[in-house]
């Protein structure tokens, strides 16, 4: 039973909870902290985006030289898989405000430039003679090793670099054994990871229009997480859960699983 299912998974974060093993301030920790504690060494699990594990790691040795990362697979659940949330493939969008001065044909051009050979280069390595230095043919880039210039080739990377594959930086990670240990990686760890399940696009009216009912990028509906927030804490018994879902299905949770039913079906 779906439902049952659910309520093992809270007891188990309720446990973890309990014992320590979650950071009693989970709940309102604000991301810029949360990556404090991390960089600090106050921190011993995460998750995070793999691809800023070498970054995160050098400024964390700053202030604990001894300090590693290691990037491990997902515990796998009774089920037999393991991972988080799989998103989808990232479409991007670019706002351009109504009274700005632009040349949509030139815009164009620049985004089709971001795909190019010289632009992979310079948002990959920056300026030549200022970041790095070209000898027949071949690049010289020496990986960061201070705060500052770690989060300018971020920036660079991340940031600047709009169109682009953003799994990772590939010419930084091939630059060392640690990096090309990284791409092995993602190859034979993270891509095995990540939970799926039906999705509709465009996403269903149901949900679109009631608020109280619709579920985040990648979070349940508000009705449902505080809900559950209240069990993990231990201010409600487990069976709580039966009377969150009464009241997202009264809430509109019942036009969506009509709706979605529909669709599936057609």
């Amino acid at each position: 039973m779906a439902g049952d299912k659910i309520k093992d998974a809270l007891s188990f974060y309720r446990t973890m909870y309990q014992e320590g093993l979650i950071h009693p301030e989970f709940l309102t920790t604000p991301q810029p902290q949360f990556r404090s504690n991390i960089i600090s060494g106050q921190a011993g699990m995460w998750s995070m985006n793999a691809e800023e594990i070498l970054s995160w790691e050098q400024e964390l040795q700053q202030n604990v030289p001894e300090a590693r990362i290691a990037v491990i697979p997902s515990p796998i659940g009774p089920d037999g898989k393991g991972g988080h949330y799989l998103y989808d493939s990232v479409v991007r969008a670019f706002m351009i405000h109504s009274k700005t001065k632009v040349d949509p044909a030139r815009l164009i051009q620049f985004f089709d430039w971001q795909v190019s050979d010289e632009a992979e280069r310079f948002f990959t390595y920056g300026i030549e003679g200022q970041t790095y230095t070209l000898e027949n043919g071949q690049i010289n880039y020496e990986i960061p090793t201070d705060a500052a210039k770690l989060n300018e080739q971020r920036y660079r990377t991340n940031w600047l670099w709009l169109i682009k594959d953003a799994t990772f930086t590939r010419g930084i990670l091939e630059l060392s054994e640690e990096g090309q240990q990284l791409i092995r990686i993602f190859d034979d760890i993270l891509a095995q990871e990540g939970r799926d399940t039906i999705k509709f696009d465009p996403p269903l009216e149901s949900l679109l229009s009631n608020p109280d009912v619709r579920p985040g990028t990648d979070t349940p509906p508000d009705v449902w997480m505080t809900g559950a927030i209240r069990i993990i804490l231990g201010r409600e018994p487990l069976e709580y859960h039966d009377q969150i879902i009464e009241e997202w299905l009264a809430k509109g949770g019942k036009q969506a699983i009509e709706e979605a039913t529909k669709h599936y079906l057609d």
